[in-house]
């Protein structure tokens, strides 16, 4: 299933180049390329790229299209059934790429599955101002001091 950090694609295509921008705008991610991203029935979902002239569009790609110019890290993981297709991993490092990444003059984000997959962790039943939940004893509760109210004379 596809999220905001996992996203696959059949074939290079410039939208892969957006894509990348995006993941590098937000949270980085992988692109797995060589994969059907919509399961219809009697398509194969694993159909596989020729690994390096794909690696080689996506560094052309990222070269001419996006600002600043840059190829993102990939790697190829062949069949080994003697076809000769690959599936190729991009892997979008947020941390490393420089902000904003443009394409055509805009920085891209993935505001559609923001919306979807970005939603507010549900809250916990409230508990009493001074306890935390003791995860190793299952549920129990212990009180934690408030701070500046610590044990005296011990540092």
């Amino acid at each position: 299933m596809e999220s905001l950090t996992l996203e696959y694609k059949s074939e290079y295509s410039a939208t892969l180049v957006t894509t990348i921008a995006a993941m590098a705008n937000t949270y980085g991610g992988m692109i797995l390329v060589g994969i059907n991203d919509e399961v219809e029935p009697g398509v194969e979902r694993v159909v596989g790229v020729d690994a390096q002239a794909t690696i080689d569009q996506i560094v052309s790609g990222c070269s001419t299209m996006l600002d600043p110019p840059g190829s993102r890290l990939s790697s190829m993981c062949p069949f080994g059934d003697g076809s000769g297709r690959s599936v190729v991993v991009v892997r979008v490092d947020a941390n490393v790429a420089p902000r904003p990444v443009l394409v055509k003059l805009k920085a891209p984000i993935p505001a559609e599955r923001t919306q979807r997959y970005c939603r507010p962790l549900p809250t916990s039943p409230a508990r009493p101002r001074g306890t935390v939940r003791n995860s190793a004893a299952h549920g129990a509760e212990r009180h934690v001091p408030e701070p500046g109210q610590g044990q005296r004379g011990h540092r």
